[in-house]
């Protein structure tokens, strides 16, 4: 068993040991297994997508302090309605975040596949992140993402009538990302049977 092998052995377990104590993302798991199937591919991270909230000047400069909110599934009304009462230091911002699932493969025959297949679900801001002797680490990322200003310390930017909308929004773009998900389940399914028909 070569390194690379033996690199894959490991998330393998990693895997199985985060499915036992509940720390796969739900709907995650296929993705993972048909990935992980393929002899020259395994995934070193994962996620199905989220909605979070942080106190930062912008959403992408990041403080100290960890997210005030995430959830990988959809927003209730009084979960919006909690974080707008919330007084931030900067600036509150509700982000909503798509798939990204991170592939090590073997050679890059691999991963022009993975790239391709992500690309067709969907995933179009995917590419080749590393190069290394042994291995080519491929990111899939959905692309769906929303930023949105909630409040400042002093100034809630949206009124209780626009609420519903706001929750729409947020929780609509979030499926999507998870619709491309399934897409790119069904890309990889395609790919498997396009393989046996070509041995």
């Amino acid at each position: 068993m070569d390194a690379w092998q033996k690199k894959k052995e490991a998330f393998l377990n990693r895997i199985e040991r985060d499915k036992e104590i509940g720390y796969l993302d739900v709907g995650i798991e296929e993705t993972l297994k048909l990935v992980n199937s393929r002899d020259k591919s395994f995934t070193t991270s994962s996620c199905t997508g989220r909605v979070s909230a942080v106190d930062s000047q912008f959403p992408w400069k990041r403080e100290e302090e960890p997210p005030i909110f995430k959830k990988h599934g959809e927003v209730t009304a009084e979960e919006l309605k909690m974080l707008l009462e919330i007084r931030p230091n900067y600036v509150l911002w509700l982000t909503v975040s798509g798939p990204i699932i991170h592939v090590s493969c073997r050679d890059l025959e691999e991963a022009e596949k993975i790239l391709e297949a992500g690309r067709a679900a969907g995933f179009k801001h995917s590419g080749i992140m590393s190069l290394s002797k042994d291995s080519i680490m491929v990111e899939l990322i959905s692309g769906t993402h929303l930023y949105i200003p909630l409040r400042t310390k002093n100034k809630v930017f949206f009124s209780e009538d626009s609420m519903p909308e706001l929750l729409s929004l947020v929780n609509t773009a979030l499926l999507e990302g998870k619709e491309r998900l399934k897409r790119l389940n069904n890309k990889l399914r395609e790919l498997l049977i396009e393989e046996k028909e070509n041995v």
